[in-house]
């Protein structure tokens, strides 16, 4: 499950959450399912038992000027900002501020640290210390960090400080103004947090008559999934379907691990096909009489949308 921190300005007029969540909902947590093609398909085929989707938990936060330790444990950070557009510069730049002066803070806490060790300062502390000094350098210029490419290795070592200004950014507004660092989201969520909240009727009414769709929620989540950089794996057997999302680059092995550690302690090999490929196929055994059913090893890197089968010791 992906954790989404959504700041919300205190100048709506209207309650915009519906919108997001895509239901008539006012409340500031809610748990959004990822609606999938393939599980109910793959439900039928392995005939499993349930379905079990992604899924985004929302948490909402009135105002930009929140607290320094509310974010740490969030993927990524909504923004909705007033639809005033000068308001909601001032209410993105505060939060960007806020949000880099916070990082700025332990970064050179660290630094001091590790400039006492003098020569005793090891090879990976070094690595650290140069790291952060580039790091340094793009927040004294009022930069989130999330502007920097950092390498596989660099984010690793970073991800133990839960800096807020690496995690994405997203900004829900009715205009295309664009904010250093932040991903914009352009939508009239105002009409479309009211289009929710109509009768069926009623609604069929407006969309013909104005040609406007609820789409924000949908663009949403699939922007959240794009952003934090997940994939989408797929499992199932008479037990259970289900999609996972899983973070890219890492093996099979990484991902038997996720699901469970005796998975990957007693992996033997995994047996993998593209989701569709599966579903066209219509079962495993007409998968292998096609000859697309691969059987990798622990080195093999997961891609998205593949559908896994991991055989282990018993």
């Amino acid at each position: 499950m992906l954790k989404i921190g959504v700041l919300l300005s205190k100048h709506y007029l209207v309650n915009p959450l519906p919108a997001i969540y895509g239901v008539e909902v006012d409340s500031k947590e809610f748990t959004y399912k990822l609606y999938d093609t393939y599980l109910p398909q793959l439900q039928t085929i392995f005939d499993s038992a349930k379905v079990t989707y992604s899924q985004i938990e929302y948490n909402v936060f009135e105002g930009f000027d929140l607290d320094k330790d509310i974010l740490k444990d969030y993927d990524a950070v909504v923004l909705l900002p007033a639809n005033d557009n000068e308001l909601a510069s001032k209410e993105i730049g505060s939060f960007i501020s806020l949000a880099v002066l916070t990082d700025y803070e332990v970064v050179i806490k660290r630094l001091e640290r590790l400039s006492k060790l003098g020569r005793k300062i090891s090879n990976s502390q070094m690595f650290e210390r140069k790291l952060l000094s580039k790091a340094v350098s793009t927040l004294e210029e009022n930069k989130p960090l999330n502007v920097i490419h950092f390498s596989e290795n660099e984010r690793k070592l970073l991800k133990g400080f839960s800096f807020i200004s690496l995690k994405p950014f997203i900004v829900v507004t009715k205009s295309d103004t664009t904010f250093q660092g932040c991903y914009t989201l352009t939508a009239e969520i105002d009409i479309e947090a009211e289009l929710v909240s109509m009768d069926s009727s009623e609604r069929q009414e407006f969309l013909e008559e104005f040609g406007i769709d609820i789409t924000l929620h949908k663009r949403l989540a699939e922007k959240i999934v794009e952003v934090t950089a997940k994939i989408k794996v797929y499992t199932a057997n008479s037990s259970e379907a289900k999609v996972w999302l899983f973070e890219r680059e890492k093996t099979v092995v990484d991902f038997a691990s996720y699901i469970h550690s005796d998975l990957a302690k007693n992996f033997v090999r995994a047996e993998v096909l593209n989701v569709k490929d599966i579903v066209d196929a219509g079962s495993i055994k007409v998968a292998k009489e096609k000859n697309i059913l691969k059987t990798v090893g622990k080195g093999y890197i997961i891609k998205n949308e593949d559908f896994v089968q991991i055989k282990a010791r018993v």
